[in-house]
């Protein structure tokens, strides 16, 4: 579960505290995701920039490429900006859209259709250390590469909201010790 934690702009103060936080968590078979034509994973950085989805491309870490979206807008409002992160293997790895916490309704209304229901549904109320309290609302779809969490307040900024895709990582869990021998 994504961590309700987020600050403030410009302000020096702890994380907000959950104040309630009552949510929905549903599991269906996880289907293929695509955003734009680009499917984490499948997608490479070239095929990106040759069908013009992204801009602004510099050398990311490890190798990988870091972009922006050319189209800065989800269901056709305006964002406040965007991260297009691409494998050291030339694969999209992950992207993240910021909105205005005001659209998320109307983003919400156009994308839900699009995506189904999600996965994991939290509407839960945030506090910050001065006791302001904001909507945590987030929906999280589950699809076969990774999640989309759409945040009506991104996670390190209440003025803001999130819009992302995180590749799973698909790797096998490590095997835990059962006895004191395999320790």
């Amino acid at each position: 579960m994504a961590s309700a934690a987020i600050l403030l702009a410009g302000c020096n103060s702890s994380a907000p505290s959950n104040v309630d936080s009552p949510s929905t968590d549903k599991t269906d078979a996880p289907q293929e995701f695509s955003f734009r034509d680009l499917v984490p994973g499948k997608t490479s950085y070239n095929q990106a920039l040759e069908i013009k989805a992204v801009y602004a491309c510099s050398d990311g870490i490890d190798g990988g490429h870091s972009c922006m979206f050319a189209k800065n807008e989800v269901a056709g409002i305006t964002a406040r900006g965007s991260d297009v992160i691409f494998r050291k293997d030339g694969k999209l790895d992950w992207f993240s859209i910021k909105i205005d916490p005001s659209d998320y309704d109307e983003i919400l209304r156009v994308i839900r259709p699009i995506y189904g229901d999600p996965c994991l549904e939290e509407h839960k109320t945030l506090q910050n250390a001065f006791g302001a309290t904001f909507a945590g609302d987030e929906m999280r779809w589950c699809f076969s590469q990774g999640n989309l969490s759409f945040r009506r307040h991104a996670k390190d900024n209440a003025t803001r909201g999130e819009f992302e895709f995180f590749v799973r990582d698909d790797s096998p869990p490590s095997p835990v010790p059962t006895t004191a021998s395999e320790l």
